[in-house]
């Protein structure tokens, strides 16, 4: 941004946090963000490795969907979308399934199986 001076044409080029301090308009720098990364344009094709984030779907049987969908527990509301590959946050409580190697929990008002060791959800009942 440009200030004229009034000096006929020559101007002064301010940055955004000094106008902002100018006005009375507190400005916040934030610490520890990590290292800054370019992201692609919009549009881009990135390549991505196939095993990357990959999280294969399971298809429950109907006893485990049918014992998922009747037991009376908390719902948990937590940030972001409860899909496939989602990791449930350490404070979101997971319940076991009798004679199944997931667990289970209901997050945003949808019943969700779980991978019990890195805590990933693998199936949601809609």
């Amino acid at each position: 941004m440009f200030v004229d001076t009034g000096l006929a044409g020559a101007g002064v080029k301010l940055t955004e946090p000094v106008i902002k301090a100018a006005v009375g308009i507190p400005v916040v720098t934030p610490a520890n963000t990590g290292p800054v990364v370019a992201t692609p344009p919009v549009g881009a094709i990135v390549p991505v490795a196939p095993t990357v984030g990959v999280v294969q779907p399971v298809a429950p049987p109907p006893t485990v969907l049918s014992y998922m969908m009747q037991q009376a527990i908390q719902p948990v509301l937590v940030n972001g979308e409860v899909m496939v590959g989602a990791v449930l946050p350490p404070a979101v409580p997971v319940y076991p399934i009798p004679q199944s190697p997931y667990l289970y929990s209901y997050v945003n008002g949808q019943r969700v199986l779980v991978e019990p060791t890195a805590r990933q959800i693998v199936y949601v009942a809609r």
